[in-house]
């Protein structure tokens, strides 16, 4: 009887996780480049059954399920749709690949790029950190500039850098937070063939209407194992009161 009851718990806390990774979907939904994720369930191994006879010692009599888990919480990298802002100062990557950005915590990568410049004339990231190029972090000064389909930076016309894009397998670079990217330790970079398009936003690939029915469905499976664990209590409590009670 109680591994019905911790099945149903096991059910519980899975749904709660994916309303979590749905929440955060849809907090981001319009953050640049933000790339959408979904929670992968599967179940837990199997467990064999015995009892004990006294002919045959012990006697396999069947299996039982131990209940499900979140196996993965992969990222979709669907590319995102394009928006024109026409500032000189927002980029979109259109193909595989990321800007890289040098934070206090090491380099990191993301596809959000609204950038700006900072009083010294560096370009950076909203939270002020620098974007690097491949000679380091680009100086475009107060001048105009302009960045070309393949990176290259120009300022009136002089080629300064280029950015430093970079690529990545899909296993080798996880999700931090507000849309950065960190890359594992035995990872390596690789050179990204993605074009940049100056004066775009890359959006989300958020589904705002698929989020909110995922997040339905959640919360029904989490009521429906909900119901199956206080059924299994209300049970357990008679049995604890009222079966084996003397009268």
């Amino acid at each position: 009887m109680y591994s019905g009851l911790y099945t149903a718990a096991t059910g519980m806390l899975v749904q709660q996780l994916r309303q979590e990774v749905v929440s955060q979907n849809l907090a981001n939904l319009n953050t640049p480049g933000y790339k959408q994720r979904h929670a992968v369930n599967r179940t837990f191994s199997d467990v064999l059954l015995h009892r004990l006879s006294e002919s045959k010692g012990v006697v396999p009599i069947g299996t039982t399920n131990r209940g499900v888990q979140i196996d993965d919480v992969p990222v979709d990298w669907t590319q995102g749709t394009f928006e024109a802002t026409d500032s000189s100062f927002d980029f979109a990557l259109q193909g595989k690949g990321f800007f890289t950005i040098n934070t206090p915590e090491g380099s990191m990568y993301t596809r959000n790029g609204h950038f700006q410049v900072d009083e010294e004339g560096f370009l950076v990231s909203s939270p002020g950190n620098y974007i690097m190029g491949d000679a380091g972090p680009i100086w475009v000064g107060r001048e105009e500039f302009a960045v070309y389909p393949d990176g290259t930076v120009a300022v009136q016309d002089e080629t300064i850098d280029k950015l430093h894009l970079v690529d990545f397998t899909s296993d080798k670079i996880i999700p931090v937070a507000d849309g950065l990217f960190k890359a594992v330790p035995e990872s390596e970079e690789a050179p990204s063939n993605a074009r940049v398009r100056q004066g775009y936003l890359e959006k989300s690939n958020i589904d705002p209407v698929n989020q909110v029915v995922r997040m339905m469905e959640a919360a029904r499976a989490f009521e429906a194992n909900q119901r199956v664990v206080q059924v299994y209590d209300q049970i357990m409590s008679k049995g604890a009161n009222e079966i084996g009670s003397l009268r």
